[in-house]
Formats: C-alpha cells, sequence, structure tokens
C-alpha cells in the first residue's frame, strides 16, 4: 500500500444524543479515531488521513460529499451514537455502494443499535477508559483484516451478484465494445463482399447481431436480398438504414429500388425522391424513379390494355435526366431513353425512325461500355445485346445476353431476366415494331425466360 489510506467517519454533527457519556466531538476524535489512525499508520507505513464531515472548510453541498465519501472512502466507520437518523442515512448509502471495508461504532449498544444493524457487529467505545482502549485496537484489526481479506461486509451487498462502477468507467467500456462491435462488424461486411449469396446473407445477419447498429451490414443485406428478388424481406433491413442515417443517400435509394420491385410504386416513388433531394446529381435515383413511372404505367397496360403515356413520359424525362448526370456516356439510361422515345412514337414514323437511329448510335457505345466495365457490372452487357437485337443483329444479342448473365450470381438470374424482360414485353406489347425488331426482341424474350 503506497497511497494515503483514508478513513472516513460518519457521525453526529453537533450532538451525540442525549444517553451519550462522551458529547465532546473534538475529545472523541483525540481519544478514539486519531489513535486508531496512528496504529494503522504504523502498520502500513502510510500516511493516513482521518476525514469526518464535520470538520470539512471546503464549499459545496453536504450531501454530495457525504454520499461521495460512501462510495469512494477505503475504510468507513459509522459512529451510531445517539441513533442519529443522518448517521443511519449515510450508513445505509455506504452498504447500497461498497462491498467493504465498514466498521460500526457506538457508545452504548442497547441505546444507539436500532433497525436492522442491530443484527451486525458492532464495537463499542464508551464504558470508560479500558473499553477505549480495546475500542481502538478492535477497530484498527477489523479494518487491517477487512482491507487484506476482501470481505464483504455490507449486509445489502453480500447476498447481490453486483458491483459498482463509476458511470465514466462504465461510459468508457461501452463506447469500446462499440468500438470493439463495430470493427467486427466491419469483419463480416468485408468478407461478406465477394461471398456467394446464401454465405453473404449469413454474413451480414451475424455482423448485424454484433454490433445493431451497422448501417453498412444493414444496406448491404437489402441490397443483396433485394437482388435476389426476396424484395419484400430486403424491406426491412433497408427501412433500418434509413431509420439510423437519415441523409444517407444509398439507403433512400435502395429501399425505394425494393419498393418499387415489390410492387409499392408510390412509396418507392417518394423514397427515391427523397434520395434526389439530398442529392441532386446522384445519377441511380434518377434511373430508378425512370424504372418506377415505367412499372406504373405497365400496371396501368395490364389493367386496361392502354399505355399510360403520361407516365411514360416522366419515366422517359427520368432516364434523360440520369443521362445528363453522366455526360450522356453511360448507355444504361440512353438505351432506356431510346427505348421509351421508341414505345411512345406509335404511329409517328418519323419518331420511329429516330429511335432507331440512336439505337444505331448507341451500339459502339454499348460495345465499349460492356468491353471496359461488364467486369464489374454485368447489366452493361445486356444493354449491349439490346442495342445489338435493336439494329437486327439478332444472333450476336442472343450470344451476348448468355455472356452477360454468366457474370452474375447465381441467386439474382432470375430476378435479372425479370427485369430486362420487361421493357421488352412493353415494346412487343405496343404491336408496331418492324418485323426485323419483332423478331430480334422475341429472340431476346425466349433467350431470358431461360433463366426464369
Amino acid at each position: 500500500m503506497d497511497d494515503p489510506l483514508v478513513i472516513f467517519v460518519a457521525m453526529p454533527g453537533t450532538d451525540m444524543g442525549a444517553a451519550a457519556a462522551w458529547r465532546d466531538i473534538p475529545e472523541i476524535k483525540k481519544h478514539l479515531y486519531d489513535p486508531v489512525a496512528e496504529l494503522l499508520r504504523t502498520r502500513f507505513g502510510v500516511e493516513v488521513q482521518l476525514r469526518i464531515e464535520k470538520d470539512k472548510t471546503s464549499q459545496g453541498g453536504i450531501h454530495r460529499s457525504m454520499f461521495n465519501e460512501a462510495l469512494n472512502a477505503p475504510v468507513y466507520i459509522a459512529d451510531l451514537t445517539g441513533a442519529n437518523a443522518n448517521v443511519y442515512l449515510e450508513l445505509g448509502a455506504r452498504w447500497a455502494l461498497r462491498d467493504y471495508v465498514t466498521v460500526l461504532v457506538c457508545q452504548e449498544v442497547r441505546n444507539d443499535v436500532k433497525f436492522n444493524v442491530a443484527a451486525n457487529r458492532v464495537i463499542p467505545y464508551g464504558g470508560g477508559p479500558s473499553e477505549l482502549e480495546r475500542a481502538r485496537a478492535h477497530i484498527a484489526e477489523a479494518i487491517i483484516e477487512g482491507l487484506a481479506q476482501r470481505h464483504v461486509d455490507s449486509p445489502i451487498r453480500e447476498g447481490l451478484d453486483l458491483i459498482t462502477v463509476r458511470r465514466r468507467t462504465v461510459e468508457e467500456l461501452e463506447g469500446e465494445i462499440d468500438r470493439l462491435r463495430a470493427e467486427r462488424g466491419d469483419e463480416l461486411v468485408g468478407a461478406a463482399r465477394n461471398a456467394p449469396h446464401e454465405e453473404k446473407v449469413a454474413l451480414l445477419r451475424r455482423a448485424i447481431e454484433t454490433n445493431p447498429a451497422h448501417v453498412e451490414a444493414y444496406l448491404a443485406l437489402g441490397e443483396a436480398l433485394s437482388a435476389a428478388g426476396d424484395h419484400s424481406a430486403a424491406l426491412a433491413p433497408l427501412q433500418r438504414v434509413v431509420k439510423l442515417a437519415p441523409s444517407l443517400v444509398d439507403g433512400w435509394r435502395e429501399l425505394g429500388i425494393a419498393q418499387s420491385r415489390n410492387g409499392d410504386l408510390d412509396d418507392a416513388a417518394g423514397s427515391i425522391e427523397r434520395a434526389i433531394e439530398l442529392s441532386p446529381d446522384d445519377s441511380e435515383a434518377y434511373s430508378t424513379l425512370g424504372g418506377i413511372y415505367r412499372r406504373k404505367a405497365r400496371a396501368m397496360f395490364d389493367d386496361s390494355a392502354e399505355h399510360d403515356w403520361d407516365t411514360l413520359r416522366k419515366a422517359r424525362d427520368a432516364y434523360a435526366a440520369q443521362a445528363d448526370k453522366t455526360d450522356r456516356r453511360d448507355s444504361y439510361p440512353l438505351l432506356n431513353v431510346a427505348r421509351l422515345d421508341l414505345l411512345l412514337a406509335r404511329a409517328d414514323v418519323a419518331a420511329q425512325q429516330a429511335a432507331f437511329e440512336s439505337f444505331q448510335t448507341l451500339e459502339d457505345l454499348a460495345r465499349y461500355t460492356a468491353r471496359t466495365e461488364g467486369s464489374r457490372d454485368p447489366w452493361k452487357w445486356l444493354d449491349l445485346a439490346d442495342a445489338l437485337a435493336f439494329n437486327g443483329k439478332v444472333a450476336e444479342a442472343v450470344q451476348v445476353v448468355d455472356q452477360g448473365m454468366a457474370a452474375f450470381d447465381p441467386a439474382q438470374l432470375a430476378a435479372t431476366a425479370r427485369s430486362a424482360l420487361d421493357p421488352l414485353r412493353d415494346l412487343l406489347a405496343a404491336g408496331y415494331l418492324t418485323e426485323p425488331t419483332e423478331t430480334a426482341v422475341k429472340a431476346l424474350i425466349s433467350e431470358y425466360e431461360k433463366y426464369l
């Protein structure tokens, strides 16, 4: 023991009680507590600090100081003389907060020891010089033994499986746990990136169990489930993303994608519009909005065999906005614009011809994009397949479809095929494609249907 040994004495501040033999508190301190401190100083060879609340001169609330001592003092002596209510309150706080070392003393056990405290050992010191001398020795021995054995002497705590820890310590530990959870979650998310679908989902769920606030894990899980066609299951993790990170554009956009594919088109439009509010230059959000409008128009066609031309124009404008955000070098929005221009042309031969010319212009861009970006984005091959088909290159288009589909995770094939089929079926249903184009579209539809 190198640090000073602090002994706090809880005792009446002014009145030791009517039955007390000793009423002079300075005399009690001089003849009882100071000698105990000297015995301990000799025993341990360290400074002993004797603290009595009444003797303190620093300003501040008395109760705060007393209860701090109840928690912090290594040795606590409760002088029960006079059965003072405040001393009993302080003793209760000590017993609730600290395992050891608490020593109970009084001048006369019969009058001073009340309530449930009577079941505990109390050292009397008020019967005369010989009892005072024994009391000094017994108090010192109780403190020495308590510090050595660390026996729980609190009747409150001896039967409870608990410890007292400072709030700051708990906050630091919780922060460290959060940091470790985040690190562990990051490891699992990293491992999931290139894993097959089932393993990826399992790893991401483990990451969420490890760190229930891991935004990236929820986002990746939602994306994985949506990509595999399980759009309804994707909603919960993506909704959790936007709750945890309401300013995250990716969260709103991916939620909108899953809602759209799940048929919740109005909710999907709201989510994507929120993404665009947060990031007006997010080209993918415009693309998703175009897909939502196209699905809304398709739903009307399925119900009435009539296209919702206004909604189709909104879809076309959304894809055009995406193309503008990418400096018109992204084949995906440009090909969507060309498809919708062809659908919107209806009986307008000049507009149809302009749309077909767009496909001719886009073939080279789509071919370049597929070759340079197709390894990381297989959709670029499917864009090329459409461009080839609308330019009459049916055999090559079918070959490119298979090349692109081979690059997707097997769990994503059916959902991918359905997404690619819908625009082709829209054009075929329009009933005014040229014979070569109709043949090409039917060939692509047959090829995609093999993956369903």
